[in-house]
């Protein structure tokens, strides 16, 4: 065969299989445009540089060159495959262009949407503070009510309203902080906090709700635990906070155990913290639901227990944000156990518990009937260098106390819970203060302490430690009870250890600025057995002009209110201090508001601290202590 035909034919084959690859780039490209959106605009660019080349490398390989056909037919063919080509490309232009006008639509849908959820968000921060500011009202009168000389009826009512009320606080909780976690708008914060003050706190807030259901809480961290740390303290509080009210509510009898720990994962140490509870326990069917928003269970439970069903859901979701995780175990008829992780950051002074005392020699006599609790009590008495023998029961108690006199021995003094199966704690003070001279009795209160407040106040009792208690009461109950054996060696007739005194404030002047009288009334009786005057301002300009007549110690502000609202009169007051070349003066906000950046915004206009509503009596007067005191420090 000549070897120009040859070359023809392998001429042609090359041009027939270039043309058709060329063409099949051209659809699979298109198609690859057509189902990735993102990337169209890159690859319009791109096209307008590419296409001119392709074009010339089909015109050199014989679409375009009459030199080169071999055939009208071949050539016809070619043509048709390039003019299909070239309507291709037509109709992917056509698609980008297409392409750009929707991702302009999805732009605008996207703002829009972002512009409905900042609504949204207003919205509920508006409708949390018209709930939040009647509710300050309500929970702090019924806690001044408490304080008065009641019946017994008058006692439950009272009881009923409070514990209703915390009831109303929590939900609403609930329902702004998961509206923040859906539009997006929570902002973890990084600052150094103990996470067992975190932890204490909020088990704290659930105390009410257990002491009436008579069910306990037992706070377990090791004396040696590190829990110096960096993160989130507000939302950790939270997360722990959902967890304990949870185990509070399915609980009936039994206890509630809140336990610290830290472990390592990885190489990179973590911190657990379980909430374990002796309560109704979640059905199988149910377990794997109950991190689903607004899941209450079936509705007997739904009935029975309440609740918005969020509470979970809105723990799991900011556990994600801090990249750590809750487990859940349950055993329907016995309990639950949930356990919260995430990552420990350590700061860099991080050191364990304090040591505290030196008790080394001393000998104590525990009697209690829950062993968590028991348990923490040894451990923390062992940190400190004390000897104990441990009772589950009062006859047990009694047993092992009668038994050590007999042999010589004695205790220093007894640990008595107060709430004993089957017996009354501040009864078997009472006897055993008959029946063993000189042996002081410390009453640990899980119940209602009037009665441990009685027997102290009557000398039945040395001191007395509210459960779960705090390593510093403990102390302090300790020493009162040593400072009682020597009273009782001197001289039997001395009278017993006072109850604790509460705090006093220093002498002070404090601008009020609140546009709702009923707070006004309200923070007023809270402080009226302080030694301070209280200037009253019904809004932001009021607040300026008090703190310009008077020079305060202290200022605090709402911080929504007519004519000029808290911020503007925080950076008033900012302005004029530093141009007039005065001292700082503190003011910390009151505030019903409790979206996710409303603190931010209080300390970027200049404010000092935060409270927030509902108010409570012990809360305000701390952060008053903490701030005046600082302040005459520096005066």
């Amino acid at each position: 065969m000549p070897r120009a035909r040859v070359a023809s034919r392998k001429d042609r084959q090359i041009r027939h299989v270039l043309a058709l690859g060329l063409v099949a780039m051209f659809g699979m490209l298109g198609h690859g445009l057509a189902v990735l959106p993102s990337v169209r605009s890159d690859a319009a660019l791109l096209l307008t540089g590419v296409l001119p080349v392709l074009a010339g490398v089909t015109a050199y390989f014989g679409l375009t060159r009459p030199a080169l056909r071999d055939s009208d037919g071949a050539a016809a063919t070619l043509r048709a495959e390039r003019d299909g080509a070239r309507d291709r490309l037509a109709r992917l232009k056509a698609e980008l262009d297409r392409s750009d006008n929707a991702r302009g639509f999805a732009e605008t849908a996207r703002a829009e949407a972002e512009a409905e959820a900042a609504a949204k968000a207003d919205y509920l921060a508006t409708i949390s503070r018209e709930v939040r500011t009647p509710l300050t009202g309500v929970i702090g009168m019924a806690e001044l009510l408490a304080e008065t000389r009641l019946d017994d009826e008058q006692t439950a009512l009272v009881g009923t309203v409070r514990q209703s009320a915390e009831v109303l606080k929590f939900v609403l909780a609930d329902v702004t902080d998961f509206a923040a976690l859906e539009a997006g708008d929570t902002v973890l914060e990084d600052a150094p906090f103990d996470m067992r003050e975190v932890a204490r706190e909020a088990l704290a807030e659930h105390v009410g709700a257990a002491r009436t259901k008579g069910v306990e809480l037992v706070f377990d961290a090791a004396p040696t635990l590190m829990t110096q740390s960096r993160g989130d303290a507000r939302r950790v509080g939270r997360m722990i906070s959902v967890l304990v009210g949870n185990a509070v509510k399915f609980t009936e009898r039994g206890e509630v155990v809140l336990r610290l720990a830290s472990r390592d994962r990885g190489g990179q140490p973590e911190v657990t913290v379980e909430v374990i509870d002796t309560g109704v326990g979640i059905g199988h069917e149910d377990q794997g639901h109950v991190f689903e928003p607004f899941f209450r269970g079936d509705d007997t439970a739904s009935e029975r227990y309440g609740g918005t069903g969020l509470g979970l859901a809105i723990a799991v979701r900011l556990a994600r944000l801090m990249a750590g995780r809750i487990d859940m175990r349950s055993t329907p008829g016995e309990g639950s156990t949930f356990t919260l992780s995430f990552a420990h950051r350590m700061r860099q002074t991080a050191r364990g518990g304090a040591r505290g005392p030196d008790l080394s020699g001393r000998r104590y006599l525990v009697i209690d009937d829950s062993s968590a609790a028991r348990a923490v009590l040894e451990r923390q008495l062992a940190h400190w260098g004390a000897e104990f023998v441990a009772a589950e029961s009062a006859e047990e108690g009694e047993d092992l106390l009668w038994e050590s006199l007999a042999d010589g021995g004695s205790f220093d003094a007894v640990l008595l819970d107060t709430t004993l199966s089957g017996a009354d704690g501040a009864a078997l003070a009472a006897r055993l203060g008959e029946k063993v001279a000189g042996v002081p009795v410390i009453l640990l209160c899980a119940g209602d302490p009037k009665a441990a407040f009685a027997a102290v106040a009557d000398g039945v009792a040395a001191a007395q430690v509210q459960k779960p208690f705090d390593p510093a009461a403990l102390v302090k109950a300790l020493r009162s009870a040593e400072e009682a054996g020597v009273r009782h060696a001197g001289s039997s007739g001395a009278p017993a250890a006072a109850p604790e005194t509460p705090l006093r404030l220093a002498p002070a002047c404090i601008v009020l600025a609140d546009d709702n009288a009923a707070n006004r009334i309200l923070i007023e009786k809270f402080l009226s057995d302080e030694p301070m005057t209280l200037i009253h301002a019904p809004d932001g300009v009021g607040a300026v002009e008090a703190w310009a007549d008077w020079a305060p110690d202290l200022i605090l502000m709402d911080v929504s209110m007519p004519r000029m609202d808290g911020l503007e009169a925080t950076r008033r007051i900012r302005v004029l201090e530093r141009t007039e070349g005065l001292v700082r003066v503190p003011i910390i906000a009151l505030t019903a508001k409790a979206m996710a950046d409303d603190r931010e915004k209080c300390l970027e206009a200049g404010m000092d601290d935060y409270v927030a509503k509902p108010i409570r009596k012990a809360d305000l007067k701390s952060k008053i202590t903490e701030w005046t005191r600082s302040r005459l420090k520096t005066a």
